[in-house]
């Protein structure tokens, strides 16, 4: 049977993720991601911090009478952008944890239920890291 780490590895490694995923989070909160639909003539930027910075519409739709049809357009576009950049900082993630030998699933989300990714939320905006605590062992 394998040895635990001892509760000062545990935090030594812990510190090493939290500084590791800061600067992930700040090369990420630099980038920004474009997303187009209906043929590029909607084109939505969000930072790597999901932060809209542009949205581009072609004349063309804005003179067309359905106004419905140009909500749902941007909606998606916005939507897409903001998954682009998810996924980047998912992927970055991925990459740290493989790098650590943490399973890249318990960071980046995997196939967890609603429920757990709801739990993640609410502990990521205090800092505590819901997927964190569980893999250390403190859920």
């Amino acid at each position: 049977m394998a040895e635990e780490p001892s509760m000062l590895q545990m935090l030594k490694q812990a510190r090493g993720l939290q500084k590791q995923m800061k600067q992930i989070q700040k090369k990420v909160e630099k980038r920004d991601v474009a997303a187009a639909v209906a043929g590029g003539k909607i084109e939505v930027v969000c930072s790597g911090k999901l932060v809209i910075k542009r949205i581009l519409i072609d004349q063309s739709l804005l003179d067309a009478p359905d106004k419905r049809e140009l909500q749902d357009l941007l909606v998606t576009a916005v939507n897409s952008a903001i998954k682009k950049a998810q996924d980047i900082m998912n992927v970055e993630m991925a990459r740290m944890a493989g790098d650590m030998g943490i399973p890249s699933d318990e960071l980046t989300g995997g196939a967890d239920s609603d429920d757990d990714r709801d739990d993640d939320k609410d502990s990521a905006s205090d800092g505590s890291g819901g997927r964190l605590k569980r893999w250390f062992g403190r859920s």
